[in-house]
């Protein structure tokens, strides 16, 4: 096929991939700071601050973890917080959820955790599979959203099955 044969990229939205926009114009192209000013600058390490948001996230996680066991406990279901499953360190972060646990009922509950450091204001990120999981899954799906957490002494605030709808908006 010739280039000029060749179909465009899609520019639906809704398709996964690269959407075609228009090209933006370009208003001052010599706009910005001098060399010197600019070679100055801290640069922003993104991997440093991704690998201080999974440390963090890990922390939530784990605070949940041992939140959702000492509840079953009170319940005096042993049985049930021996099946507990962390499945962000069994699977990943790919499962949609990163805690499976139970109901004092018996009931499966998948949790996803959000944590950070900040007010419960505070904007995270959630994946488009996170979202699809919670469709799939909304009768069983809960939201532990962590914030005000201290890495120091380990503690935090946290809201118990935050609709993520409204955590979306």
């Amino acid at each position: 096929m010739k280039y000029s044969e060749h179909q465009p990229p899609s520019t639906s939205p809704s398709q996964p991939g690269l959407v075609q926009v228009a090209i933006p114009q370009c208003r001052n192209p010599r706009a910005g700071v001098s060399s010197p000013v600019y070679a100055g600058r801290t640069q922003f390490d993104h991997a440093e601050q991704d690998a201080k948001n999974r440390r963090l996230g890990r922390a939530g996680e784990l605070a949940v973890i041992e939140i959702e066991i000492q509840s079953l406990l009170a319940f005096g279901r042993q049985d049930l917080a021996d099946r507990l499953v962390d499945v962000a360190k069994v699977e990943g972060n790919g499962a949609g959820y990163d805690i499976k646990s139970f109901t004092p009922e018996g009931e499966e509950k998948f949790i996803e955790v959000k944590t950070t450091k900040g007010s419960a204001q505070t904007a995270f990120s959630v994946s488009s599979h996170e979202v699809r999981f919670t469709a799939d899954h909304a009768d069983r799906y809960y939201l532990y959203r962590v914030f005000d957490f201290d890495e120091a002494c380990a503690s935090a605030r946290c809201s118990f099955n935050v609709a993520l709808s409204g955590a979306l908006s």
